[in-house]
Parts: structure tokens; sequence; C-alpha cells
């Protein structure tokens, strides 16, 4: 017979748990976090809070232009519900550019890692335009078929084609996407 011998620990244990950080988003009215001109109303930050208790404290932002300018620098106070978003609306740009947003919560459960700059920008989109193109066809090139693209990624840059003018969308063709197996065709992938 073996004997075995050692010592029996009790202890007692405590942990906090940390807050999930808050998550912040710019909204424009559409996925491609463009302002358009008649539409400043929808300019807003989310601050969304995926804990199950309310969080108080205040969000700081800072926009800055593309020329690195402030062009509003603010500290509002919030409750942010749990597990809620709560929206602040931001004031209207005076110029048509590329502006960045960074923004940070401090208060209960506040989150002081660095978060990258947020972007949106305010213009006027150059299409879509109406009717067949007549010569030119201005056009870009996309790369559809990559796997990690959702449909919804796919939509966005379609979209964005189309503000850029563009009336044509060239992209790849995976052969395997076309034809997954020996006399299997399909072209559904690309009829979306």
């Amino acid at each position: 017979m073996m004997r075995i011998s050692g010592f029996l620990g009790i202890m007692v244990f405590s942990a906090a748990a940390f807050a999930a950080p808050v998550r912040f988003d710019v909204e424009t009215g559409n996925g491609l976090h463009v302002l358009r001109p008649g539409e400043e109303e929808k300019l807003c930050l989310s601050a969304a809070n995926d804990d199950a208790v309310e969080r108080k404290g205040a969000i700081g932002y800072l926009v800055t232009d593309a020329d690195g300018e402030v062009v509003f620098n603010e500290t509002v106070p919030v409750e942010l519900p749990a597990n809620g978003v709560t929206r602040i609306a931001l004031p209207k740009p005076e110029k048509f550019g590329p502006y960045y947003l960074r923004c940070q919560f401090e208060g209960e459960g506040g989150d002081l890692r660095k978060q990258p700059p947020l972007r949106f920008a305010y213009l006027e989109p150059a299409g879509p335009t109406p009717g067949r193109s007549e010569g030119f066809i201005f056009g870009i090139s996309a790369h559809y078929d990559y796997p990690e693209y959702t449909r919804r990624e796919r939509e966005l840059m379609t979209q964005a084609a189309a503000w850029c003018g563009g009336k044509v969308v060239r992209t790849d063709a995976r052969w395997a996407l076309l034809q997954p197996s020996a006399g299997v065709w399909r072209f559904d992938y690309f009829d979306e």
C-alpha cells in the first residue's frame, strides 16, 4: 500500500469583474458613414453598454478634420442603460471633407484603453447617375469573390461605387465559385 501525504489549503478568493468596454460608433443614416447635405440631423455618436447594469459617467469626444484641426470637443454626462444604446447628437460640420472622431467613456466601469478613431465624411455623392452612360463609362474594380466579405459588405461596396458615379463594377470570377465540381455550374453568387 502506498501512502500519500500533503497539505490541504482552504482559501477565500474574491475577484472583481471588469466591465465590458463601451462600444462607440458614428451614425450618419447609412452604412458608409457618409453624411449627405440635408441629412445633418442624422449625425450622432452611439454608445453601447453591453453590461447587465446601468453605467453612469461622461463621454468625452473630439472631432478633427483632415488637417487635424479640432472641429468640436465636448464632454457630456450620460447614463448608459443596461444592454442598451445611447445616442448623442453631433453638430453639423461647417465644410465638406473627412472627419475623425475620438471618444472615451469616463465613469463607473470606464475603459481607459485607447480606442481607434471613428471616421465619417460630409459630402455630396457624385452618383448614382440616372440612365445609361454614353461614351466613356466610369467603373470600379472590386474583389467581391473574397470569401471573407459578407453579403452586407458587398452591398456597401456597390453603394460606394454608385455614390462615386460608377456605372459598372468589375470583379474577379473565381473558378471554384462558378464550377464547384465537375459538371456543376453556379452563377447565383454573381447574380446577387
